[in-house]
């Protein structure tokens, strides 16, 4: 859940929290209503990226799916894409 915290030191102990989780986590702040710079995006700007990166991981899907039919068929295999893991076709691309 999100919740806006209107508290300057609440705020401030919630990133300090936060930042002791380890160097894999990153957190900044901004106040509410205030323009959004880099690296924020709105939520319209985060549902173009999330199409974006959907279709180009469907498109790859897609392909690795058809590579791995193209390895397996000169072999003669009966169940061709069950023989060929999708880790192998996708370096073979």
């Amino acid at each position: 859940m999100c919740e806006v915290i209107k508290d300057s030191q609440s705020a401030r102990d919630v990133l300090t929290d936060i930042a002791a989780l380890g160097p894999f986590f990153s957190v900044q702040a901004h106040r509410p209503g205030e323009d959004l710079h880099p690296p924020w995006l709105t939520v319209g700007e985060l549902a173009v990226l999330w199409g974006n990166v959907a279709s180009a991981v469907n498109s790859a899907s897609m392909h690795i799916a058809a590579t791995q039919r193209s390895l397996a068929r000169p072999s003669g295999w009966s169940r061709p894409t069950g023989r060929v893991s999708s880790r192998a076709a996708a370096r073979a691309i």
